[in-house]
Protein backbone atom coordinates (compact mmCIF):
# COMPACT_ATOMS: atom_id res chain seq x y z
CA UNK A 1 0.00 0.00 0.00
CA UNK A 2 2.48 2.46 0.71
CA UNK A 3 4.88 1.57 -2.16
CA UNK A 4 1.81 2.46 -4.19
CA UNK A 5 1.00 5.97 -2.86
CA UNK A 6 4.87 6.25 -3.24
CA UNK A 7 4.54 5.53 -6.60
CA UNK A 8 1.39 7.79 -7.41
CA UNK A 9 3.64 10.72 -5.62
CA UNK A 10 6.40 9.94 -7.60
CA UNK A 11 5.04 9.38 -11.00
CA UNK A 12 2.61 12.98 -10.60
CA UNK A 13 5.66 14.88 -9.34
CA UNK A 14 8.04 13.25 -12.58
CA UNK A 15 5.09 14.28 -14.78
CA UNK A 16 4.50 17.51 -13.41
CA UNK A 17 8.36 18.16 -13.75
CA UNK A 18 8.80 17.15 -17.27
CA UNK A 19 5.43 19.15 -18.62
CA UNK A 20 7.28 21.99 -16.83
CA UNK A 21 10.49 21.56 -18.37
CA UNK A 22 9.22 20.70 -22.00
CA UNK A 23 7.33 24.31 -21.21
CA UNK A 24 10.46 26.06 -20.81
CA UNK A 25 12.21 24.71 -23.72
CA UNK A 26 9.49 25.29 -26.20
CA UNK A 27 10.07 28.79 -24.45
CA UNK A 28 13.82 28.90 -25.68
CA UNK A 29 15.61 27.82 -22.26
CA UNK A 30 18.38 25.48 -24.05
CA UNK A 31 18.62 22.71 -20.91
CA UNK A 32 14.97 22.56 -21.09
CA UNK A 33 14.65 19.71 -22.91
CA UNK A 34 17.68 18.03 -21.56
CA UNK A 35 16.42 18.66 -18.12
CA UNK A 36 12.94 16.88 -19.30
CA UNK A 37 15.00 14.15 -20.51
CA UNK A 38 15.99 13.64 -17.49
CA UNK A 39 12.97 14.03 -15.13
CA UNK A 40 11.62 11.42 -17.54
CA UNK A 41 14.12 8.85 -17.29
CA UNK A 42 14.51 9.37 -13.74
CA UNK A 43 10.83 8.85 -13.30
CA UNK A 44 10.89 5.11 -15.38
CA UNK A 45 13.75 4.28 -13.22
CA UNK A 46 12.43 5.24 -9.42
CA UNK A 47 9.12 3.45 -10.39
CA UNK A 48 10.96 0.85 -11.49
CA UNK A 49 13.32 -0.13 -8.87
CA UNK A 50 10.71 0.75 -6.26
CA UNK A 51 7.97 -1.92 -8.02
CA UNK A 52 10.85 -4.26 -7.96
CA UNK A 53 11.56 -3.60 -4.01
CA UNK A 54 7.91 -4.08 -4.04
CA UNK A 55 8.14 -7.79 -5.64
CA UNK A 56 11.09 -8.68 -3.23
CA UNK A 57 9.38 -7.47 0.29
CA UNK A 58 5.59 -8.61 -0.52
CA UNK A 59 5.68 -11.40 -2.64
CA UNK A 60 2.47 -14.03 -1.99
CA UNK A 61 4.15 -16.94 -2.87
CA UNK A 62 5.21 -19.49 -0.28
CA UNK A 63 8.63 -19.68 0.55
CA UNK A 64 9.57 -23.46 0.28
CA UNK A 65 7.29 -24.39 2.92
CA UNK A 66 5.70 -28.46 3.07
CA UNK A 67 2.42 -28.89 0.97
CA UNK A 68 0.01 -31.20 3.25
CA UNK A 69 -3.33 -30.70 1.58
CA UNK A 70 -3.69 -29.08 -2.27
CA UNK A 71 -7.97 -29.10 -2.87
CA UNK A 72 -9.02 -27.47 -6.17
CA UNK A 73 -13.15 -27.05 -7.38
CA UNK A 74 -14.01 -26.59 -10.91
CA UNK A 75 -16.67 -23.90 -12.53
CA UNK A 76 -17.44 -23.03 -15.71
CA UNK A 77 -15.78 -19.65 -15.52
CA UNK A 78 -13.16 -21.17 -13.78
CA UNK A 79 -12.29 -22.49 -10.46
CA UNK A 80 -10.79 -22.21 -6.82
CA UNK A 81 -7.27 -23.73 -5.66
CA UNK A 82 -6.85 -24.15 -1.67
CA UNK A 83 -3.06 -25.37 -0.24
CA UNK A 84 -2.66 -26.19 2.90
CA UNK A 85 0.98 -25.52 4.23
CA UNK A 86 2.70 -27.54 7.46
CA UNK A 87 3.23 -24.01 9.25
CA UNK A 88 -0.90 -23.50 9.01
CA UNK A 89 -0.74 -21.64 6.32
CA UNK A 90 -2.27 -21.21 3.07
CA UNK A 91 -3.55 -20.15 -0.58
CA UNK A 92 -6.52 -19.39 -2.11
CA UNK A 93 -6.36 -18.75 -5.45
CA UNK A 94 -8.21 -19.13 -9.02
CA UNK A 95 -7.46 -22.40 -10.63
CA UNK A 96 -6.88 -21.86 -14.63
CA UNK A 97 -6.42 -24.96 -16.40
Amino acid sequence: MITSILKLLIGLIGLLGTVWFLISGLRGNKTGYKKAGFSLILLFLLTTIISVIEQRLYSNRPKSQKLLLSASREAPIGGILLKLYADTSYTLTNDQR
